[in-house]
């Protein structure tokens, strides 16, 4: 297999988000995207309404080589930020084709995962980052730039998460 991201590689982060999203989408109960301290385990197979978050993210989703002046360029993308609150990632590469993509993430507490801007997979569940605690089979992918686009949820005392995307070939 040949790796296309990990957790180290360089990217794109926001940490403005904050509690925006806190009690949105059902949040106020277990099985609610956004619940305030609430690590129930839970997947979800829509994407979440980010619109109380717009303002933070801005164009993300749909033109993520144009971002707003929330993201940051990062060497490495940090693995801790303030319990409670919501961060965002971009992870930018290039294939000249891939076939057999595959992401493996773990989270503490929960994870929404686009790719190119198409929503792929939500979950929550409690404890710290596991390697491999999600798999989830991305097919494909055509010759250009792709985007991995997280959201991670944080309601926990501690957070972090750990990706790896790999490919049979590339």
């Amino acid at each position: 297999a040949v790796t296309l991201v990990t957790t180290s590689d360089p990217g794109f982060y926001n940490d403005s988000i904050g509690t925006a999203l806190n009690l949105t989408n059902g949040g106020d109960t277990s099985t609610g995207m956004f619940p305030v301290f609430d690590d129930s385990a839970v997947s979800f197979a829509t994407a979440p309404d980010l619109s109380t978050a717009s303002g933070a993210l801005g164009n993300w989703l749909t033109d993520p080589g144009s971002l707003n002046a929330n993201w940051s360029a990062e060497a490495s993308i940090p693995n801790a930020w303030t319990p409670g609150d919501e961060v965002a990632i971009i992870y930018e590469f290039n294939t000249l084709g891939a076939t057999n993509v595959v992401a493996n993430f773990g989270v503490d507490n929960g994870i929404f995962v686009w790719l190119d801007g198409n929503y792929e997979f939500g979950a929550r569940a409690g404890g710290g980052p596991v390697a491999g605690e999600y798999s989830i089979s991305l097919g494909n992918l055509a010759a250009g730039t792709h985007y991995l686009q997280l959201l991670l949820e944080d309601h926990g005392g501690t957070n972090g998460y750990i990706v790896e995307i790999t490919a049979d070939e590339f």
